[in-house]
């Protein structure tokens, strides 16, 4: 199951969930997470949160009483379906043929209380990943090309084997960067691993939008373009 790149953290640290009814916008938080691909596909995820003081704990908010979620993206609307994964509650939706910089707006209704109806963001160009090699060894590192990032505001790529020739891990960059040089220090071989490995880039160019300003707790609202490239590593 696809797990968004903000939420693992949050469900790590999450057992608990009440009734969106439960609490006022005042001492509510927003999560979201929109991606988009290659072929302008978006999957979007969102998730409201509240403080638990006693348990130190998030408490996961699960739309009841009347209490409703809307999103638009390119001012077209995206159904929302309710997930539960281990008590984390989250409202996903997915939209095809999204444009650079299409806009993001999700309203929250309340159906008694304070409305949060401008929560936005604006989806970041699309770009080309590359790299001036398909196969590479760990002496001569890696060299990662991108084609122009407008409408980002930061740059971050994730390299996996997926044989388990080094630890995965993760590189940032401003989003004006044309090339990323990772140097033979960033791959940690993996003892007894083989001596060929397939390796997984994933780019992704990100935009922060913002949380409606009734939402007490603020929260995070992140977009982003997504690309990945298969590459191919020698110890």
């Amino acid at each position: 199951m696809r797990l968004p790149w903000l939420l693992p953290a949050l469900l790590a640290a999450a057992c608990d969930n009440a009734p969106s009814s439960d609490y006022p916008t005042s001492e509510t938080g927003i999560f979201v997470d929109v991606t988009v691909d290659s072929a302008g596909a978006a999957d979007a995820t969102i998730g409201l949160t509240a403080d638990n003081p006693a348990l130190l704990e998030v408490t996961y908010l699960r739309l009841e009483g009347g209490d409703t979620l809307a999103m638009t993206i390119g001012g077209r609307a995206v159904a929302l379906s309710e997930r539960s994964l281990l008590g984390a509650y989250q409202y996903v939706g997915t939209a095809s043929a999204v444009a650079d910089r299409a806009p993001l707006v999700i309203a929250y209704d309340r159906a008694d209380g304070q409305d949060a109806p401008a929560t936005h963001g604006a989806v970041p160009d699309a770009f080309d990943l590359g790299a001036t090699a398909t196969r590479f060894s760990r002496a001569d590192g890696l060299q990662l090309t991108f084609s122009r990032i407008d409408g980002a505001d930061e740059l971050v790529v994730s390299l996996r084997s997926v044989e388990g020739c080094f630890e995965p891990f993760t590189e940032r960059g401003p989003a004006t960067a044309t090339v990323l040089a990772i140097s033979p220090a960033r791959f940690v071989l993996s003892p007894g691993g083989p001596a060929t490995c397939n390796v997984e880039v994933t780019a992704r160019a990100v935009a922060h939008g913002a949380p409606d300003p009734a939402f007490g707790r603020g929260g995070l609202v992140t977009l982003a373009q997504v690309r990945t490239l298969a590459l191919t590593f020698d110890r």
